[in-house]
């Protein structure tokens, strides 16, 4: 395999590493801010999810055709069939990230302007397209403002958001990897620029936003998790004899069904088993229903304290997740469950536990002792709870 350098280089032939092209990266960045009001007040805050930020397919063609004048669809064909970049790796093969790695390397070679600013710019524009990756996967609709403010004022003075007050000062602070006024962990290899040390750079970049992101947004989920509690909710419907009090779908009203029918033979209902089994692999219409039976013969004040936990962390999560409209969106809904109550991750105490107690009880109801068989089962368990009480809806 060749090396980056050599596949690149005649790509960039016809451009002079100068002010004026540092001046041309300058009016992409705040071309891509100017785009929405929200992508500047993303900048200058300090809260997550609120702004849905996004770094586009269309950015990433005003970045080839327009700012560097290559054809991109060429250029990767020839990054990921010429040289040692693994092309599996989604992040380190992107060639958005690659060419702007490269363009630091050539500045540090030309070193004909003072390259610590173009530097910083380019790692600007880096920064903007991870974070809005990163947004999209964490972030499928904005967060409540009241929760991420709440998250911000939760955070400990260890996180560096909380330090520098805002994104934009965040992103200054972590430019100056790439300096070389700040001895920049990253010059060295931006220097030389071997297949590995690009895919170094690029990864570690990514790295620490992504690790920035993840811990703020477990923070985010605590706040979620221990101090948002969904209401229940009532419809007053007035007329000339009475008023009459409907309860709407909220976690005391769902809690409430599931213990008047559970010790009922409706509860284990023929059409949600058959869409779980269908759903998840290896799960067995027996074990699901011989474990369902069981709960309807445990104590009254157990299965109350499990299936009120269930219900409450499940809207809670949901809520965050911005999926309401549960039975119109069933498959996103199961789907966003199973991944939240199979984490190892998960900050709400009390579903642990019920998680815990629910795999003691699937072993004593199936006589299975596997232990990640016992977790799968208890998980669908849960589900199964969970979609049982929206069902009637």
């Amino acid at each position: 395999m060749t090396e980056l350098l050599k596949v690149c280089d005649p790509y960039f032939k016809h451009i002079k590493f100068d002010k004026k092209f540092f001046n041309k990266i300058q009016r992409y960045r705040i071309n891509w801010i100017n785009k929405s009001p929200l992508y500047s007040e993303f900048l200058g805050s300090n809260l997550l999810g609120v702004h849905p930020i996004r770094f586009s397919s269309i950015d990433d063609d005003l970045w080839f055709t327009d700012l560097l004048g290559i054809e991109a669809d060429k250029f990767k064909y020839d990054i990921h069939n010429y040289t040692a970049i693994d092309k599996t790796r989604k992040v380190t093969s992107n060639i958005v990230y690659i060419s702007i790695v490269y363009i630091m390397h050539r500045y540090l070679k030309e070193g004909k302007m003072h390259v610590d600013e173009v530097l910083e710019e380019l790692y600007y524009i880096f920064a903007y397209k991870v974070m809005g990756s990163l947004l999209s996967h964490y972030f499928k609709h904005d967060a409540d403002i009241s929760i991420a403010k709440a998250t911000n004022v939760k955070l400990s003075n260890k996180f560096i958001l909380k330090k520098t007050g805002s994104w934009n000062s965040l992103f200054r602070y972590r430019s100056d990897d790439v300096k070389v006024s700040t001895n920049g962990l990253h010059v060295p290899r931006l220097r030389k620029l071997t297949t590995l040390d690009a895919e170094k750079v690029i990864a570690d970049l990514q790295g620490r936003l992504r690790d920035t992101i993840k811990a703020i947004y477990r923070v985010f989920m605590e706040v979620i998790e221990d101090e948002e509690r969904v209401k229940t909710t009532t419809i007053i419907d007035s007329n000339e004899d009475d008023e009459k009090i409907k309860s709407t779908t909220s976690p005391v009203d769902l809690t409430m069904y599931i213990k008047r029918i559970i010790k009922k033979n409706d509860f284990i209902n023929d059409d949600i088993i058959y869409l779980l089994i269908s759903y998840v692999k290896d799960l067995t219409r027996d074990d699901l229903v011989t474990t369902l039976k069981y709960l309807a013969e445990v104590e009254e004040s157990d299965i109350d304290k499990i299936v009120s936990v269930i219900i409450e962390a499940s809207i809670s999560y949901l809520r965050v997740k911005g999926v309401v409209s549960y039975n119109e969106h069933i498959v996103e809904t199961m789907t966003y469950l199973r991944h939240y109550f199979a984490s190892s991750s998960v900050k709400n105490h009390e579903l642990v536990k019920v998680k815990h107690k629910l795999m003691e009880m699937t072993q004593i109801a199936t006589g299975k002792r596997t232990r990640w068989k016992l977790s799968k089962l208890s998980i669908n368990t849960m589900l199964y709870i969970f979609i049982r009480a929206i069902y009637r809806n």
